[in-house]
């Protein structure tokens, strides 16, 4: 699954945490050490972090608090590069 595909799904995924507003206001890709580890999708209220490594996304209020841990399905795959 392309970085599109998880991106829609993490948009179906908001209002399940309470979260009407889903229009993305920012996206960012995350590096460490100069490696790719995912990308941050950032709304009005939350920021869902994607880690393909880890298969999950994790949410996030806007003032850091975690909100949930949510696994991608299994007909989510990372792709194998930045995408």
């Amino acid at each position: 699954m392309e970085t599109f595909q998880v991106r829609q799904w993490i948009i179906d995924s908001l209002p399940l945490l309470g979260f009407s507003c889903v229009d993305l206001c920012g996206e960012r890709i995350l590096l460490r050490g100069g490696c790719y580890v995912g990308r941050a999708f950032d709304f009005e209220g939350v920021q869902a972090v994607w880690s393909p490594a880890e298969k999950h996304v994790k949410f996030y209020r806007d003032d850091g608090t975690m909100l949930d841990t949510i696994p991608l399905p299994s007909d989510v795959e990372a792709p194998s590069r930045a995408g």
